[in-house]
């Protein structure tokens, strides 16, 4: 990937902008537009919502997190979304180490999988 390309995918501080205390509310309307039935969505999609098409962002989540990845932040994120009481703000942490995806009371931690931009 270029640096010219690199440069235009969505950052981690912009990812995590749309699940802050003022734009969480705004994530779960745009959610509640790409969501199925079963309140899933394809990977990457909110983000998209937020920043528009692009093309190699999605590239990006379909070839460097596997599908259990994928499943497993695409549901945490509509856990923190849909939590009793509404939308909780939250925080995507990205690390070095052993492939995991876990949640925490405020946080999705991904290890071992790339990160975006900084």
């Amino acid at each position: 990937m270029t640096a010219e390309t690199h440069a235009k995918l969505p950052t981690r501080a912009q990812i995590n902008a749309q699940f802050a205390q003022g734009r969480i509310h705004e994530s779960l309307a745009k959610y509640d537009l790409i969501k199925n039935n079963n309140g899933i969505y394809p990977c990457g999609q909110l983000t998209v919502q937020w920043y528009g098409p692009n093309s190699q962002w999605i590239a990006d989540v379909n070839n460097k997190y596997d599908a259990d990845a994928q499943q497993a932040i695409v549901g945490y994120i509509r856990d923190f979304l849909t939590a009793p009481g509404g939308p909780t703000p939250f925080t995507i942490n990205w690390s070095n180490g052993p492939k995991s995806i876990s949640k925490t009371a405020n946080t999705i931690e991904i290890v071992g999988y790339a990160a975006p931009p900084e």
